[in-house]
């Protein structure tokens, strides 16, 4: 037999150690190896060492030579913490082989790599909204595998939407009200809580975070609110079934809780009025008689169906009025008038007036223009009927506006009529004369007799004398070559000569009749006198003489003569030649005007 030596305590490795770190060596007793030596068959023997069991996953390995025990595979404390091995040595000892088992404990310590996980994500609950300040409202709770602090959760609130009203210990993860709920105005929250372990080193520490909606029940808190009106003015010829008014209660409850009923509790002794009980729409449930009673006074209740329930009241005064069988007329059926177009806003333009038997005075007649009549330039003074203007006026935008004014009495229902007016607006002379697109240039030939070149065209928005316009020559007219029609605007052209003058810059004023002031607008053209062939060549000198010896050779240059041509282009160009006295003993260049011999 022989013994195996191994580690004195329990062996540890940390989780996250890499694939074949060392973790101990198993050897063979002293005694063993010195009995091997005095064998006598001189051979020397191996020990060979072998895991049995406890190898969970095979993630322990043992060199079979060495004894060396090392890591086969990555190891998860979470999965396996403690690994109990049965390790076999063997000797190969041919005489008498011997063999031995002993138990090695391998403890996995933990390293911090799991973060907190909860059970439920999302969360969802719901609280009531008379929850007591200081009641815990849930116990979050997650769980982290890691061991000791690094297994350890705290808890922690990272966000509070739309306010905050909620707290979390730290420690328990209990969720504690703060503050008073309101279904009302807040009836959802939305939380976000957040779990982190205590590894030692902070920047270590994994976090997990939970998403949680609160709803806050409604709890019947709050009574109904009467928002429609208390007083009705009916006409005593109603009929059956009439709806009167819709009483409308609000309560900011929800559910059933906001639900509301409706009953008339006093008022209604004769049974005159209906109140339905789910919609509110008070009715007529019987004539009605001024006579015998003009006015009542309903007292009507508001309930919810919460539990308990809540109620309100309210007085309605209903008042029952006469019957109103004359209805209104205006004076007249139409009205004229007119105003000028630069009025300001304000300006008086007509008064209607009306009058109604059954109140023998104006006093409770209500004059109006709808919206939109008239291009909403006009309005009356709703007691008066004076009529003005609103807005400014253009008349050459539109120069007529018909207004229907109506009148209504103080029954009710009211009764109408209706009278128009026809507004003329007056033109005021606002806009100068305008000439278009009949200025631009011309081209007039020199020497032609008194006609019309061209006739200008000025157009003025004004109506009357302020659209009437005249024309004149205010400038450029050099010479008064030119003359303008008053009324039309034919421009005409006297005798032009272009070689005393070749362009004219004509100005043309054409100005309205309008008073106290006219108005003027300008027209500038520009006039160019076109060149005919009216003028003889001239030349420089009126005589040339020159001397030349008889023997002189031919195309010898004799004298150059020059002349000019007051006209323009083909008009100007001067030809040179030569008359038969000359024997043909000389020629001229017709172009240059050069003499020269050929004989």
């Amino acid at each position: 037999m022989f013994t195996i030596i191994c580690p004195s305590k329990i062996e540890k490795v940390s989780e996250g150690a890499s694939v074949g770190q060392e973790i101990g060596t198993v050897v063979a007793s002293e005694d063993h190896r010195e009995a091997v030596q005095q064998q006598s068959s001189g051979e020397t023997s191996r020990v060979t060492f072998t895991i049995l069991s406890g190898n969970t996953h095979g993630s322990l390995d043992i060199n079979k030579t060495t004894g060396v025990l090392f890591l086969a595979r990555e190891l998860d404390r979470e999965s396996t913490a403690l690994y109990t091995l049965q390790v076999k040595a063997v000797d190969s000892s041919a005489t008498s082989p011997q063999s031995n088992i002993i138990n090695i404990k391998v403890q996995v310590t933990d390293v911090n790599d799991c973060a907190p996980t909860f059970k439920v994500d999302p969360v969802a609950f719901s609280v009531s909204e008379n929850t007591a300040v200081g009641t815990a409202v849930w116990n979050f709770s997650a769980v982290d595998s890691d061991e000791s602090s690094n297994g350890v959760v705290q808890y922690s609130l990272t966000h509070q939407w739309p306010v905050s009203v909620f707290k979390i210990n730290s420690n328990s993860g209990i969720l504690t009200l703060v503050n008073a709920l309101d279904h009302e105005q807040f009836p959802e929250f939305t939380l976000v809580v957040t779990a982190t372990d205590q590894a030692e080193k902070e920047s270590e520490r994994l976090a997990t975070s939970v998403t949680v909606r609160v709803q806050v029940d409604d709890f019947n808190d709050n009574a109904p609110v009467f928002v429609s009106r208390t007083r009705v003015d009916i006409m005593e010829d109603e009929p059956v079934g009439y709806p009167l008014l819709h009483v409308i209660a609000i309560d900011r409850d929800s559910r059933n809780n906001g639900r509301v009923s409706y009953a008339v509790t006093s008022g209604n002794e004769d049974g005159a009025f209906s109140l339905d009980a789910a919609t509110g729409i008070l009715a007529v449930t019987r004539p009605l008689d001024r006579e015998s009673q003009n006015e009542y006074v309903l007292n009507v209740s508001a309930t919810d169906h919460g539990s308990p329930a809540k109620s309100s009241w309210q007085l309605i005064h209903i008042q029952v009025e006469d019957v109103n069988d004359n209805p209104p007329h205006f004076m007249q059926s139409l009205y004229e008038a007119s105003v000028p177009e630069n009025s300001p806003p304000g300006t008086f333009v007509v008064k209607v007036s009306a009058t109604d038997k059954d109140v023998g005075t104006n006093g409770n007649l209500t004059y109006l223009i709808p919206d939109g009549i008239a291009d909403g330039k006009f309005a009356v003074d709703p007691h008066t009927g004076s009529v003005v203007t609103l807005a400014p006026l253009d008349r050459e935008k539109k120069a007529n506006y018909v207004v229907s004014v109506y009148v209504r009495d103080g029954s009710f229902p009211a009764q109408y009529d209706t009278t128009t007016i026809v507004i003329q607006v007056l033109d005021v002379n606002d806009h100068s004369p305008e000439f278009g697109e009949s200025c631009y240039p011309l081209y007039v030939p020199e020497n032609s007799d008194l006609s019309v070149i061209h006739t200008v065209v000025a157009t003025d928005a004004d109506s009357g004398a302020n659209g009437d316009v005249t024309y004149s020559i205010t400038g450029g007219n050099v010479g008064n070559k030119f003359s303008i029609d008053l009324h039309t605007g034919q421009l005409s052209s006297r005798l032009l000569d272009r070689e005393v003058k070749d362009r004219y810059f004509l100005i043309i004023a054409a100005q309205d009749r309008g008073t106290p002031s006219p108005r003027q607008g300008f027209c500038n053209i520009t006039v160019t006198v076109d060149d005919e062939n009216d003028n003889d060549p001239r030349f420089t000198q009126s005589r040339y003489t020159a001397s030349l010896a008889e023997d002189v050779l031919p195309d010898t240059v004799v004298l150059t003569v020059q002349a000019t041509d007051l006209d323009r282009g083909s008009n100007a160009k001067i030809t040179y030649s030569l008359s038969n006295e000359t024997q043909w003993l000389f020629k001229i260049d017709n172009e240059t005007g050069v003499l020269t011999t050929t004989g």
